[in-house]
């Protein structure tokens, strides 16, 4: 069966707010999704108009990214030589609610085009200061 994307176990899912008089929710990740075994990362993500992360590339976590607000451009590579999609790549862009599983080995990178909010869910835990400050960032362990 054809992988819907151009890498190998990239997910990506439309996300919609479920809305009431008094407030307003957005489900970034429950345990009946089962996108990831267990959560050693949780944290908010803010970047300003034009900012960009690091290049992330983690060996042995996998990353749920859920773009909360604003708009961002999203670049993925696949970095795993065993993989069936590799040195595939991959991007979109958002303004509306998103959610995207990174599998371990995949290069990922996120700007922003707008000041925008996003929720990072890791599997293993790992600061984006980590990748700040290590010189390479690419295929830099977490």
């Amino acid at each position: 069966m054809e992988a819907p994307y151009s890498i190998h176990d990239l997910y990506i899912e439309p996300l919609n707010r479920t809305v009431s008089t008094s407030w307003r929710s957005l489900t970034a990740y429950a345990f009946a999704d089962h996108l990831m075994k267990r959560i050693g990362l949780i944290e908010l993500v803010e970047l300003s108009a034009g900012d960009a992360l690091p290049v992330l590339s983690r060996q042995k976590a996998d990353e749920l990214w859920t773009l909360i607000a604003g708009e961002v451009s999203f670049e993925w590579i696949d970095l795993r030589e065993n993989s069936p999609t590799f040195n595939a790549s991959h991007q979109v862009k958002s303004d509306s609610p998103l959610r995207v599983l990174v599998p371990f080995g995949v290069q990922f990178k996120v700007t922003a085009d707008r000041d925008s909010s996003l929720l990072r869910i890791s599997s293993h835990a790992a600061d984006l200061e980590d990748f700040e400050t290590r010189s390479g960032a690419e295929g830099a362990e977490g």
